[in-house]
């Protein structure tokens, strides 16, 4: 089903939307997905200063949500990922494939930077996108995507496309649980705040991207 928003953009429905709220916990506002299941977060303010509006994450390795992968969040081809992130200052996985183990398509804080890398299908790395370092304590609009048409992978912040690179085109490592907050062999953990996470199965334009900041 495709919506007319404002600006006259039709922006198809996500397959997934984790508002990441009060009144969705860590559900599928969409109802395509399994509930996502947390451990120690707590509500927080989010970007719309909704006083629990957001998830919190705590910086340790018991701080995540997992999203439950059973075959829905597995894009595979074109895919466009958004989120509200508002970081405390450590680096650690905003939507990462694989609670542990292979490294599969992965965002992140990396470096105090957004890092986004689109892994093929075998676990074979491309190269990925960064942003420049970015300002805790204060919310950001981010948005990454990959369009097999093209080989185009996609990096935006706050309405501005701050890395485009050409990977290639393959399928992507997207099956496994997506993790948020920890990777369980890594130790580096999330502190900071996310909300309203958006997954979709197209590469969305900018002006898409923009269109739907407000969804959820």
């Amino acid at each position: 089903m495709w919506l007319i928003h404002s600006f006259s953009v039709d922006v198809i429905d996500p397959i997934a939307l984790y508002p990441l709220n009060a009144t969705y916990t860590s559900k599928d506002s969409t109802g395509n997905q399994p509930d996502g299941i947390t451990s120690n977060v707590q509500f927080a303010v989010g970007p719309d200063g909704n006083s629990q509006g957001s998830h919190q994450f705590f910086g340790v390795v018991s701080s995540y949500v997992e999203l439950p992968n059973n075959g829905g969040l597995d894009i595979m081809h074109s895919m466009t990922l958004v989120m509200w992130v508002y970081s405390e200052g450590t680096d650690g996985p905003l939507f990462n494939y694989r609670p542990s183990g292979n490294w599969a398509t992965q965002f992140w804080v990396n470096g105090g930077q957004f890092f986004t890398r689109f892994v093929k299908r075998n676990y074979e790395f491309v190269d990925p996108l960064i942003s420049s370092v970015i300002t805790t304590k204060r919310w950001y609009y981010v948005g990454t995507s990959y369009d097999y048409n093209t080989g185009l992978a996609r990096l935006w912040v706050d309405g501005v496309e701050v890395h485009q690179l050409n990977v290639g085109i393959y399928t992507l490592a997207t099956v496994g649980n997506v993790r948020i907050g920890v990777k369980s062999d890594d130790n580096r953990y999330f502190r900071g705040r996310v909300s309203k996470v958006q997954v979709y199965n197209v590469a969305l334009t900018l002006e898409q991207v923009q269109a739907v900041k407000y969804r959820g």
